[in-house]
């Protein structure tokens, strides 16, 4: 929404995908990227998409608290470590050939944050 907070954002988006309640810990990074949309409009545009990350620590969490008109409520949460969520982001992109997205480099970024001791330290 216009007016939110990176704060307010994150959590509204925690509770609607998630039913997670949580709070900021660092900004990640960011990516840019340009992808064709097919809108409302009846017609194909090229859409500039900016993406933030950020790092949340979850405070609580309760999957029947997911928004259920969110088109994301009905898939299934699944806890990986982040070695295998970047295989996986990996071989997503290789597969669906997305070359102009690529998330592997944030979640290496993140990889990279969590194992400098004084910000994991932080978070405790």
């Amino acid at each position: 929404l216009p007016d939110d907070t990176f704060e307010k954002a994150l959590n509204r988006g925690l509770i609607e995908e998630l039913g997670a309640k949580g709070r900021l810990t660092a900004y990640v990074g960011s990516l840019v990227a340009n992808d064709e949309w097919f809108g409302e409009i009846n017609k194909t545009v090229t859409v500039e998409k900016t993406t933030l990350y950020f790092l949340a620590h979850i405070d609580s969490y309760n999957p029947q608290d997911r928004l259920a008109q969110d088109w994301e409520s009905g898939s299934e949460i699944v806890e990986v470590g982040l070695e295998n969520l970047i295989d996986r982001v990996k071989e997503q992109t290789k597969q669906h050939r997305i070359s102009f997205y690529d998330e592997v480099q944030i979640l290496i970024k993140t990889k990279r944050l969590l194992e400098r001791k004084e910000f994991s330290n932080s978070l405790k």
